[in-house]
């Protein structure tokens, strides 16, 4: 999976290259790349929306969310957690620059990007999550059990449903397809 920074001038992707796990950044040109190595497996790399020069990512197992910037420097992990805390979905909440992240099937939650502190947001069985460009709602689905899809206001953390879970063929995609 490859993502591009907001200004268009950067990709990353997660790589495993031989038997070296890690991140690849580089120019959208085709110059600079680099590896950026990382101990354990890396997924789902995105690019701050706006501070191009930092690449939040998660690696598996947990603790999940890690930040870097980009020419390697500044690695750290955002969030101390064992593999009985599932924390998934992760990305930038808007453009707030905040990070908005499930903990499956218990929470949606926010994080600060600059001080790492955490606030709930909603104590809800979130799964997927996609934020509106400014911030302000969260758009999920639900999970075992599958609600339906519901948007979540960011800051008061009540939620409206906005589509009942027999369109969505009641969360198929965890058992075989009855299309299949």
């Amino acid at each position: 999976e490859v993502a591009l920074s907001a200004d268009a001038e950067w990709l990353t992707a997660a790589v495993k290259q031989g038997g070296q796990n890690g991140i690849v950044a580089g120019r959208a040109d085709g110059t600079g790349w680099h590896l950026i190595p990382f101990e354990r497996t890396v997924i789902h790399p995105q690019f701050h929306p706006l501070e191009a020069e930092w690449i939040e990512f998660a690696a598996d197992p947990a603790p999940r969310m890690h930040r870097v910037r980009r020419d390697g420097s500044g690695l750290e992990c955002l969030y101390q957690h064992g593999n009985d805390e599932f924390v998934v979905h992760e990305t930038f909440l808007g453009r707030t620059g905040d990070l908005v992240y499930t903990v499956w099937p218990r929470s949606l939650w926010r994080m600060d990007w600059t001080t790492r502190e955490r606030r709930l947001i909603c104590d809800f069985n979130a799964w997927h999550i996609t934020p509106s460009r400014d911030g302000t709602q969260v758009l999920c689905d639900t999970n075992h059990p599958d609600l339906g899809v519901f948007l979540i206001d960011a800051a008061s953390g009540e939620r409206r449903l906005v589509c009942r879970p027999e369109a969505s063929c009641g969360g198929s995609q965890w058992k075989t397809s009855r299309y299949a």
